[in-house]
């Protein structure tokens, strides 16, 4: 009946839009009709125990979870749920005559639909992320833009948990064991096979340290209504604006999910691409958006779930025939097979763990050279006037209208702000995350508040001073409080001339000690970032 119903639907008289060139786009689950100027996504009546469309009253369902759902991305591409009425040879969408209530079809008497399908706008594909990364278009603007949807997005969907097994322990181990146990089925190879046992030993082992973990965000309400498929090829450009779309709507375990699970599978995407630089660069912009550094302990854990997730996809699409088509199919799924295993077994290895300080007037360029150094060397940051305001209930952008011993920029503020950024230091660490810390840490008391979690978590501390002539340092300080900065975006400092003067009389030099860990940048003077690199790999690898 479907693909009969499918064939008769590219009839333009049965619309109510003009249409052009059909087209039929069609995957294990679904039937995409485009039309020119919309689309119409049909279900196919398919049960495969974790997705169930067998029956009419599911497959309406799932239309309208899928609309619901994606109206919290994607308002503008998602339009309604179309029922179809007639027959799989006549169909109609809009309702029948009266001659169609004597029908003598089972089911037609009533007179109701036969079938329902999803309209949305249809859009250019040139538009989708994968593409556009494919094709050396993808830029640090889209990333920063993605950054802030998501952070939004997870901030505001629902977290009142429907079911008592979603997001708990057993519950995210469940599918990650699953893609074994259904990938191991398929392999006969055996060094494929023991390459798949050793990724399963690691994946065990990291999620009982983690299960704890994994709980406690549950009860803090991380577990949240999230997309649940969240990778380059379901996000693209409409109207010049960073849309999201194809929310999981088939099984709402997959989408009640911690959301960093939800990120997971985005940066992974990216790492995978080789793009490890827009990785860092989204992974930390959502981190200073959200304040989720707990998070990013489990980022690893769940990378690989999710390039398990694309392996376990790519293997399970094999085709059984042997006929030359199918055998060149399917050279290229296990070709996408091997590197996802490739990308999820990278996960496997613990990163250096490490604390860069970073130390400065303010207008020295720390925080520009510290954003540099996440992205070649993929460290958590977190930067004191972010966290700051933070503490105190402000946004990142906001102008507190502080003076420079006053507001939240007190003694008291300060020390308040140094300590909370060394627990959230600590917190990475013990996760095995390199962190940068990008603050000022003018006063030799601060400096010391650092060294002490570095001696506690027994991992190198760098300094990266980063010096400029003070004319230089006013200079900047003054452009970027000027008004003529107001259409660009704002930076969370709010340091001034005043606040660059008090600094300039009551800093701490680095002792002889601390010296002896310090990387000097001129940030006034040419200073390849490739070198200041090399001299920390060089530090690191004399501690």
């Amino acid at each position: 009946m479907s693909v009969e119903l499918i064939k008769a639907l590219q009839d333009p008289t049965l619309y109510d839009h003009p249409t052009k060139d059909f087209q039929v786009l069609e995957t294990h689950i679904s039937w995409v009709i485009l039309t020119g100027s919309y689309a119409y996504k049909i279900k196919k009546p398919v049960n495969f125990g974790f997705l169930n469309f067998s029956s009419l009253e599911k497959r309406k369902f799932f239309c309208h979870e899928e609309l619901r759902l994606n109206r919290r991305l994607a308002s503008d591409l998602y339009v309604e749920v179309k029922p179809i009425y007639g027959q799989p040879s006549h169909p109609s969408l809009s309702k029948q005559p009266l001659k169609y209530a004597f029908s003598a079809e089972p089911n037609k008497a009533d007179n109701g639909p036969i079938e329902y399908a999803l309209k949305m706008v249809q859009f250019d594909q040139n538009g989708l992320l994968d593409l556009l990364e494919e094709a050396h278009k993808l830029t640090p603007h889209h990333i920063k833009t993605l950054a802030k949807s998501i952070a939004s997005f997870h901030a505001s969907v629902n977290s009142n948990i429907p079911n008592d097994n979603f997001g708990t322990a057993q519950g995210v181990f469940a599918p990650v064991n699953e893609n074994f146990e259904q990938i191991q089925d398929k392999l006969t190879q055996p060094s494929c096979l023991e390459e798949l046992l050793t990724l399963k030993k690691w994946a065990t082992t990291t999620f009982r340290g983690l299960q704890a973990l994994i709980e406690q965000r549950r009860s803090l309400g991380f577990v949240r209504e999230c997309h649940g498929d969240l990778h380059l090829g379901n996000i693209t450009l409409f109207d010049q604006k960073i849309v999201i779309f194809d929310c999981i709507e088939f099984n709402a375990s997959l989408s009640w999910i911690d959301t960093i699970s939800d990120l997971a599978f985005l940066v992974m995407d990216l790492e995978k691409r080789g793009q490890s630089a827009y990785a860092n660069q989204l992974t930390n912009h959502y981190l200073e958006l959200t304040g989720d550094y707990q998070g990013a302990v489990l980022l690893r854990f769940y990378k690989a779930y999710r390039a398990m997730v694309r392996a376990k996809v790519a293997i399970l699409s094999l085709h059984p025939d042997t006929d030359e088509s199918s055998t060149k199919a399917n050279d290229g799924l296990m070709g996408q097979y091997h590197q996802y295993i490739a990308q999820a077994s990278r996960y496997k290895t613990t990163p250096n763990r490490y604390i860069l300080l970073m130390h400065g007037f303010s207008g020295s360029g720390k925080s520009h050279i510290s954003s540099q150094l996440v992205e070649q060397l993929g460290a958590i940051r977190i930067r004191t006037d972010i966290e700051r305001k933070r503490l105190f209930n402000y946004e990142a952008s906001d102008n507190t209208r502080s003076s420079v011993n006053g507001g939240i920029y007190t003694l008291s503020a300060t020390q308040k702000t140094y300590d909370h950024v060394a627990s959230l230091a600590t917190t990475l660490l013990e996760g095995g995350l390199a962190v940068i810390v990008d603050a000022a840490n003018l006063k030799q008391w601060q400096r010391a508040l650092f060294i002490e979690v570095a001696t506690s978590q027994a991992v190198p501390l760098i300094i990266v001073s980063c010096c400029a002539d003070n004319s230089v340092l006013k200079e900047r300080v003054i452009k970027r409080a000027s008004p003529s900065a107001a259409n660009q975006e704002k930076d969370a400092s709010e340091a001034k001339v005043d606040t660059l003067e008090q600094q300039l009389r009551s800093a701490d030099s680095l002792s002889v000690d601390e010296l002896r860990h310090t990387i000097q940048i001129r940030t006034d003077k040419p200073n390849p970032l490739d070198l200041t690199i090399h001299e920390i790999e060089k530090h690191l690898a004399n501690h």
